[in-house]
């Protein structure tokens, strides 16, 4: 409440027309404010959906990796052991 809405002796002042049109306008343009808020939160979910993404290539690249390591180490061994087909294991 503001001082505009008190008479000289403290007591209130009934609404105008206008005040109550100047206050539907205050809801719409509140309602037009939570745009922006719902923008916020759908670039966060963007961005959420990004680093789940994001997470889940670092992941597959690990196990690619470790793959990737096995099958050099198991040609490290066979071609050291050889593939055990008519060869003798040295000793």
């Amino acid at each position: 409440m503001t001082s505009s809405h008190l008479r000289n002796d403290g007591k209130l002042l009934p609404f105008t027309p206008l005040e109550r049109t100047s206050c539907e306008s205050k809801d719409e343009k509140t309602s037009l404010d939570r745009r922006p808020l719902l923008r916020l939160v759908e670039e966060e979910e963007e961005v959420r959906h990004d680093r789940i993404q994001e997470a889940r290539a670092r992941i597959a690249r690990r196990f690619y990796d470790q793959d990737e390591v096995r099958r050099e180490i198991t040609k490290a061994l066979l071609g050291f052991f050889g593939t055990g087909e008519d060869e003798e294991i040295p000793g």
